[in-house]
């Protein structure tokens, strides 16, 4: 807000005046002018509409999470845990081939059973430094979509505390026909 000629604020009974100190004569009279510029706030609203149109045109199309679960643990086993990966499509368009591709540490183990519903994994690798890799495809994921991998493992070897697991990866081509991969 800016005035002509310039004011005071004045706070009266916890509302806020403006106040002009003038010397009008008898008969006078004082020409006030006051404008409000909205410019700035139109400004802000602007770029507050153009980035988020950006993040929702940049953003990855498909979103990969991995959630582990403890179960209870069978027989001469004490550890035991469900993971699963959320693979979702965040589109309304398909994406072909995606190849999902995960870590299991060496101290734990695949389990070789898979329940009724589960995708199999593609490729089971045992590497004896990185520990377990197993692999994934998958041919198509349909607009708005939602795939939950499932696996278990389990350890011989009592665990005590928090067990790191590694990032699940996803790649896929974008739009562009280019490999992006996407971390969980």
């Amino acid at each position: 807000t800016s005035a002509s000629p310039d004011y005071e604020e004045v706070t009266i009974d916890g509302y806020k005046y403006l106040e002009w100190d003038l010397q009008i004569e008898p008969s006078g009279t004082e020409k006030i002018s006051l404008t409000v510029n909205y410019r700035p706030l139109f400004i802000v609203l602007v770029l507050i509409i153009v980035g988020v149109g950006v993040y929702y045109y940049e953003r990855s199309p498909v979103v990969i999470k991995k959630e582990a679960k403890k179960i209870p643990g069978f027989e001469g086993e004490t550890s035991r845990l469900k993971v699963l990966l959320h693979v979702k499509n965040r589109t309304n368009k398909p994406i072909e081939n995606l190849n999902v591709v995960d870590s299991i540490p060496r101290i734990a183990q695949l389990a070789k059973k898979h329940g009724l519903g589960t995708m199999q994994p593609s490729k089971v690798i045992n590497n004896e430094k990185r520990g377990t890799i197993v692999k994934w495809n998958i041919p198509v994921l349909e607009a708005y979509e939602e795939r939950i991998i499932s696996y278990q493992i389990y350890s011989k070897l009592e665990i005590i505390g928090p067990m790191k697991l590694a990032k699940a990866r996803l790649k896929y081509k974008n739009k562009r026909g280019k490999t992006s991969r996407i971390f969980s």
